[in-house]
């Protein structure tokens, strides 16, 4: 009986994972969602007017408080594959920075979405890939919170 419980728990655990359902996966936000999010906490939007995107770039938007001590930015892209490269992009990115400082890191992957987050004494990154979007904040220590709230705002 106990064997069954096991495996029967381990099966429907093995099905979760692989189907991608509960916990295991997330739902994608938009930028209307990120733009509003990031309104609510009193952001600033940035232009980026006349900034060239490469083509597997649909939408890209950026927000930043009043003293530019954080900055939040949401992509839309294409596809899959394209988020996962921008998503792997800008991890080297801040691992390469990584040299400036002491950083934690924490990752976190599922079936369709990775997070990866670091933090020193005094700057914070947070990576998020949902499907075809990516959220990338950073800041100074002090607005690790604000960063994250506007992350939970939006699901990721």
């Amino acid at each position: 009986m106990k064997k069954t419980l096991i495996l029967l728990t381990l099966t429907v655990a093995t099905t979760l994972t692989l189907t991608g359902c509960g916990i295991f996966s997330k739902t994608k936000s938009d930028v209307a969602s990120f733009e509003s999010a990031a309104t609510n906490a009193g952001l600033q939007s940035l232009s980026i007017d006349g900034v060239p995107l490469p083509s597997n770039v649909e939408d890209y938007v950026v927000y930043h408080d009043a003293d530019m001590t954080y900055q939040v930015e949401f992509y839309d892209l294409s596809n899959t594959t394209a988020a996962e490269n921008l998503f792997n992009n800008l991890v080297d990115y801040v691992e390469d920075e990584e040299g400036m400082g002491t950083f934690t890191n924490s990752r976190v992957s599922s079936i369709n979405y990775a997070t990866n987050t670091y933090g020193s004494g005094d700057a914070y990154y947070y990576i998020t890939r949902v499907d075809d979007t990516v959220f990338f904040g950073h800041t100074e220590s002090a607005g690790k919170d604000a960063v994250k709230a506007i992350s939970d705002a939006i699901g990721y």
